[in-house]
């Protein structure tokens, strides 16, 4: 399942619901805007804020906190890309917090899953269009 929230005012929700329908050892593609800073009130309610994602990104270690509560296993960065604060306006709201555009891995592991850190696992080149390695991460590609 792949998900962009941007829009989405309530990402717990959203995050909820995607879990209640994955089946075990499912996965989700969880699509946001992030920022370093905490957003104040004013900027989460600020329409053109809203509109433009600035004003629903969340602090980048909220995506682990939300994963966590609802049961998913830690998220795994796959992509990220800096999102430019460029119109004055923009600028003038939102002072120096930086943006970047982040997609992560969620797994619903099976309930009493074992921890398997710091397990070796070798890829097989089974799956069609990636016989030469699966990116699983930004930091990990199964060869």
């Amino acid at each position: 399942a792949v998900v962009s929230t941007q829009s989405t005012g309530d990402k717990e929700a959203v995050l909820k619901q995607a879990y209640q329908v994955l089946k075990e050892g499912g996965e989700l593609y969880f699509s946001d805007m992030y920022t370093d800073t905490t957003q104040s009130k004013d900027i989460s309610a600020d329409p053109v804020l809203w509109s433009e994602g600035f004003g629903g990104a969340l602090h980048w270690k909220q995506i682990h906190e939300l994963a966590a509560k609802v049961g998913f296993s830690k998220p795994y960065l796959v992509s990220t890309s800096p999102v430019d604060v460029d119109r004055p306006d923009f600028v003038k709201a939102l002072g120096n917090a930086k943006y970047c555009s982040a997609t992560y891995r969620l797994f619903k592991l099976p309930v009493g899953a074992p921890n398997f850190a710091g397990t070796c696992v070798k890829y097989d080149g089974s799956i069609e269009g990636h016989e030469d390695g699966l990116v699983f991460d930004h930091k990990l590609t199964l060869p």
